[in-house]
């Protein structure tokens, strides 16, 4: 679940969802510390990720500016 006024909830990403990719590259496997060391990065920098928000059909990229949490 993302936190409150973080870049995440800003780009609408929501508790539920899943992070299918970052920056092309597949979740599939990975532990949770290995999802947040890919996500997490430099303030400013940004990350891509493909989501399948709950109830859809298909996932949407969706980009992300890094920032401080």
């Amino acid at each position: 679940s993302p936190l409150d006024d973080s870049p995440a909830k800003k780009a609408g990403i929501k508790a539920g969802d899943l992070i299918l990719k970052v920056n092309d590259e597949d979740t599939a496997g990975w532990t949770l510390a290995e999802a947040v060391e890919k996500i997490r990065g430099p303030r400013g920098s940004s990350v891509k990720l493909s989501i399948l928000h709950v109830d859809a059909e298909k996932p949407v990229d969706v980009s992300i500016t890094r920032d401080t949490i």
